[in-house]
């Protein structure tokens, strides 16, 4: 019986009837020393037969391994990138609206120096006609009631009580314009004051407003840049997460593969090395023994 798909070595023979000539002029299966040249038994030819018949080659042999059927995928759920938020708007500091502070105008007739006033102001003082009528009479009377009504004595005493009136008047007029021109000098200058102070305080609640919205402004800042860092530090984390545990998952397909190369790899040299010794039987005549045939 001929051994389909596998061409005989060199100096062997397959005979008509399907039996194999050795190198050495043997029939395979024959017993030692029976040649070509004497015809074999029926028996001889049916033991060559089965023996070939449970001997065919490999089905591994020179064919290709099955196709792998595992895949290599990536892991799925790889993170994407990190995409910041939004920066906060530019600090704009607020403008103080308020002007230069403005010195309050003097009045017209507070910027004219002080003047005293004059003797038709003091006699323009209310009573003081009166007051110069009522002496004198009372003067007269006295006079005349000591018998020097018209004397020199009583001229002078006039004159001395017109210039003590006058001086009296006087003194009080000046005194009431000096007091009530000191009067309005301080008032103004309290009014100057207490303008200067409104303006501070008005000042001082703006910067202390624009103080405050650029610390606002600070800290909102500084949390948007903690934000996006902490947001680009987990996502590198995830990241490097995900690399891990794809290598790994490659690492798995790929030792996967080697194993099944490594059998395919396995099978074909236990095939070889099984059609290596039932050529060997064949070359030395060993028909006797059987050789199980590896698992495919």
């Amino acid at each position: 019986m001929a051994i389909s798909g596998a061409p005989l070595p060199p100096g062997y023979t397959q005979n008509p009837d399907g039996t194999i000539t050795l190198p050495n002029g043997q029939i395979a299966g024959s017993p030692a020393g029976q040649s070509n040249n004497g015809a074999p038994s029926p028996s001889q030819t049916a033991e060559s037969t089965d023996w070939f018949s449970s001997h065919p080659p490999p089905s591994t042999f020179d064919a290709p391994p099955a196709p792998y059927t595992g895949s290599f995928d990536p892991l799925a759920g790889q993170p994407g990138s990190y995409t910041p938020t939004a920066a906060p708007a530019p600090y704009v500091p607020i403008q103080w609206t308020g002007g230069d502070y403005t010195t309050l105008a003097k009045p017209d007739w507070l910027q004219q120096p002080f003047t005293a006033p004059t003797a038709e102001q003091v006699r323009a003082t209310p009573g003081y006609d009166f007051t110069v009528a009522t002496g004198v009479k009372a003067a007269d009377a006295g006079a005349f009631a000591s018998g020097s009504g018209l004397s020199g004595g009583q001229a002078k005493a006039l004159t001395r009580f017109g210039q003590n009136l006058g001086e009296t008047y006087y003194n009080s007029a000046f005194n009431q314009a000096l007091a009530g021109r000191q009067q309005n000098v301080g008032e103004f200058n309290t009014d100057t004051n207490n303008a200067y102070r409104q303006y501070q305080t008005r000042y001082g609640v703006f910067n202390d407003t624009r103080n405050a919205n650029f610390q606002a402004a600070n800290l909102n800042e500084n949390a948007w840049a903690q934000g996006n860092q902490f947001g680009l530090q987990a996502n590198q984390q995830a990241q490097n997460a995900y690399s891990t545990a794809a290598q790994l998952t490659e690492n798995a397909q790929r030792n996967r593969y080697g194993a099944y190369v490594d059998q395919n790899n396995a099978t074909r040299q236990a095939g070889l090395d099984w059609w290596s010794q039932l050529q060997d039987q064949i070359k030395n005549g060993l028909t006797s023994a059987s050789i199980a045939k590896p698992p495919a």
